[in-house]
């Protein structure tokens, strides 16, 4: 449930961002408002927290399943999931701070010219990569180098 609240929040501070940047081209004055300078900052703290509680949650989750549950490959297979949503969750929150430190201050200095949009752009291209690399990390080589046919499962032998 809290994550799920927190994920309504973000996706209201996203559209609020959405919005307040497409009137400050109209209305220069308008983007001058405290709502629309704190939106973006409102979105990204809300992502953070939103990511860190789903990768805390699926480790801690897989960590106390691993111990009795699963034995041998399996055992290993989890593990190296583990790490993944690891790893995954702790490039995406930390573009997700870059962006929201870099563009407070680029608000706050704006003589600096700090470029804030590149971590923002690659926000969404660094989610899609994780979901990838979690969904490629499913597929087994059977054998691997060891043995002469190559199969997955799923789909037999390939030789």
């Amino acid at each position: 449930m809290l994550v799920a609240t927190l994920s309504v929040g973000q996706l209201a501070g996203g559209i609020l961002s959405a919005i307040c940047y497409g009137i400050e081209s109209a209305l220069p004055s308008f983007f001058k408002n405290p709502i629309c300078t704190d939106a973006p900052t409102i979105w990204g703290s809300l992502n953070i927290g939103c990511d860190v509680i789903i990768a805390a949650s699926m480790t801690l989750i897989l960590l106390k399943r691993r111990k009795g549950c699963f034995e041998g490959k399996l055992y290993i297979k989890v593990t190296k999931i583990i790490q993944l949503i690891i790893e995954t969750g702790t490039v995406a929150c930390l573009t997700t701070l870059c962006y929201t430190v870099l563009r407070d201050l680029n608000l706050m200095a704006p003589h600096f010219n700090v470029f804030f949009p590149i971590p923002g752009l690659a926000i969404g291209k660094i989610y899609s990569n994780s979901m990838l690399a979690l969904l490629n990390n499913r597929i087994e080589i059977v054998g691997g180098r060891k043995s002469s046919s190559l199969a997955i499962k799923g789909l037999g032998s390939l030789t």
